[in-house]
């Protein structure tokens, strides 16, 4: 993986990775409800040539996905594909950050 980064004088900051190819399969270890590996394993198959980052506010808070932090993902189509376009359009057009508050561990109600 290759991977760069650029930061703008207004704060903003974006990340570049680029994948050593754009289809491909990560394992994923299976354990039980004591965090003991079972043995088992699953696989998902990934198209993504590259994915970029974009953080609207620096490393200032609240670092959240969807809040100030916005990742698109370049698939071998080449298309960019994203389901945060609306808030990103929000922070950078209109500096208005719509986000949950929450914490690691917190329970969704």
């Amino acid at each position: 993986m290759t991977e760069g980064r650029l930061f703008l004088p207004n704060g903003i900051i974006f990340r570049i990775m680029q994948n050593k190819k754009c289809i491909f399969e990560v394992e994923h270890i299976i354990r039980d409800e004591n965090g003991v590996d079972t043995g088992e394993r699953t696989y998902t198959k990934y198209n993504r040539c590259a994915e970029i980052y974009i953080d609207v506010n620096n490393s200032n808070e609240p670092n959240q996905f969807g809040a100030d932090v916005y990742k698109y993902e370049i698939p071998s189509t080449g298309k960019i594909q994203s389901n945060m376009q609306s808030l990103l359009n929000n922070a950078l057009l209109y500096n208005k950050l719509e986000y949950t508050k929450y914490n690691i561990g917190d329970i969704k109600e």
